[in-house]
């Protein structure tokens, strides 16, 4: 009895190390073990076809002689972090192929204790995201080309939009005389949409150049970011009853020339949707995190309904009518462009007649 349940075991065992056996193999993504110093200690059949090699040609060798030059050091991090601790470390590495292609791996590793002692292995799924990755390059050249014909689109439209309104106000400067109150209200017309539309192809250009533009980081005084903006855009001395509070804003790293642009796109909007308001107030704030700062621009204006609040980074969407708060409904886009574009994320909050908030963070000084 005792060696037909021992028999019956074994064969219960051995179904089960086939069916292991099977699943690794057979499993979509490639599996290495690898042993403190990075050599292959095991590989799957999916690790070996994807690197176009044998079992043989993998066992025993480094794993980084099969990461491409550029993702070295980027691999050996990697290495480092696992082997420091028990948390799952990803990366994306470039991988060479035993016949010269290269492919893109996402690499997951973690740290278990090995069946042979104490000492820890390495056990690193492999999955190939080339395809992923020239879908990405194929999207990214769509954009630059389609921000390459906006901005060019844009160039060539203005000059003659600029032609169209200073020849209609010579008209009506020179020529007034020869127009009746009619002939001169259809002028007017035509120079105000003239400058309306060349107010909205230069956002066009601007949001479009943001794409391509090269960032500068360095150290940020936001402080004196925001001081310098409000310079720009604050109103004439007795126009206006405004009141700027800037607390202690902790310092960033960024585009110098980028961030005063969102600056005074933020305090533009702020001093405009406070113009009904008697005094203007617009709080800056600023809190440092572990990873991020976050940064607010807060007003006492309209405000604006929740519901709608997604319609506010939209290039040219407006909550509000032009008549009453004049522009072109370009700049919070702008504005979330270059934020994004230092890795960063904005949001509003609001209220109809109790203000609203534009909060963004940025990488800490």
């Amino acid at each position: 009895m005792q060696n037909e349940d021992l028999r019956n075991t074994q064969i219960d065992l051995a179904d089960l190390q086939r069916k292991y056996a099977e699943l690794f193999d057979r499993a979509p993504v490639g599996y290495f073990v690898l042993d403190l110093e990075g050599r292959i200690k095991l590989a799957n059949n999916t690790a070996i076809g994807m690197l176009s090699a044998t079992k043989q040609a993998l066992i025993g060798k480094p794993f980084s002689i099969f990461v491409h030059t550029s993702g070295k050091g980027t691999f050996l991090e990697h290495q480092r972090k696992v082997l420091a601790s028990h948390d799952r470390v990803v990366c994306t590495v470039r991988m060479k192929k035993k016949d010269g292609d290269i492919l893109y791996a996402r690499l997951q590793s973690a740290r278990f204790e090995g069946d042979e002692g104490p000492d820890p292995v390495c056990l690193t799924t492999a999955t190939d995201i080339s395809q992923i990755k020239a879908l990405e390059k194929e999207r990214e050249e769509y954009i630059r080309d389609l921000e390459s014909f906006g901005y060019t689109a844009s160039h060539e439209l203005r000059s003659p939009l600029i032609a169209i309104g200073g020849f209609s106000k010579i008209l009506m400067e020179d020529y007034s005389k020869c127009l009746d109150e009619q002939g001169m209200k259809l002028l007017s017309t035509i120079i105000d949409r003239a400058g309306k539309m060349e107010r909205l192809l230069s956002d066009l250009m601007q949001f479009a150049q943001i794409g391509t533009k090269r960032i500068v980081m360095e150290g940020l005084d936001m402080a004196s970011l925001v001081r310098s903006a409000y310079g720009d855009v604050s109103p004439n001395p007795g126009e206006r009853s405004v009141k700027l509070d800037i607390g202690k804003l902790p310092p960033a790293r960024g585009d110098a020339q980028m961030m005063r642009a969102v600056l005074v796109n933020l305090l533009s909007n702020a001093l405009k949707f406070t113009v009904p308001k008697k005094t203007a107030l617009i709080q800056i704030r600023g809190t440092k995190g572990e990873a991020e700062n976050i940064y607010s621009v807060k007003d006492n204006g309209v405000g604006f309904d929740m519901d709608y609040s997604g319609k506010l980074f939209k290039i040219f969407q407006r909550l509000h009518g032009e008549r009453v708060f004049p522009g072109t409904g370009a700049g919070l886009s702008i504005t979330k462009r270059i934020i994004e574009k230092h890795g960063g994320r904005i949001w509003a909050e609001g209220k109809p007649g109790k203000g609203a908030t534009i909060y963004f963070t940025l990488p800490g000084g």
